[in-house]
């Protein structure tokens, strides 16, 4: 199963009226330009945390999953996942977010790695 609600995220269209449609622009050549911090309390900017929690302790499962979904869902710039996104742990947290079909497929389409983590 593909966790994503039995849809395979190739079946998903993206079309230029999608929320994520800029995502692919803003994104990272690689995986190893994410390069945000791996463990330890980060604050988000108002400009991706801009709806409740704002402070997050990497080193609890519970916000480091929420701090991954705020920056991927609300991510907008290159900075944004290069500075807040930190590649050994998105790989890690990969296959337990529950993100949208098209964001998920718009990531794994540019990072087959991620892909394959999704079991």
């Amino acid at each position: 199963m593909d966790h994503t609600g039995g849809v395979s995220v190739q079946e998903v269209p993206l079309t230029a009226s999608s929320r994520w449609s800029g995502t692919v622009d803003a994104m990272p050549a690689s995986l190893a330009d994410l390069a945000g911090p791996p463990d330890g309390t980060v604050e988000l900017p108002g400009d991706l945390a801009w709806s409740g929690r704002t402070i997050f302790d990497l080193n609890d499962a519970e916000q480091r999953y929420l701090y991954y979904m705020t920056v991927l869902t609300s991510g907008i710039t290159s900075d944004h996942y290069t500075r807040w996104l930190n590649a050994d742990v998105l790989c890690e947290e990969w296959s337990r977010l529950r993100l949208p079909r098209p964001l998920r497929r718009i990531w794994q389409q540019r990072f087959p790695e991620l892909a394959a983590l999704v079991v």
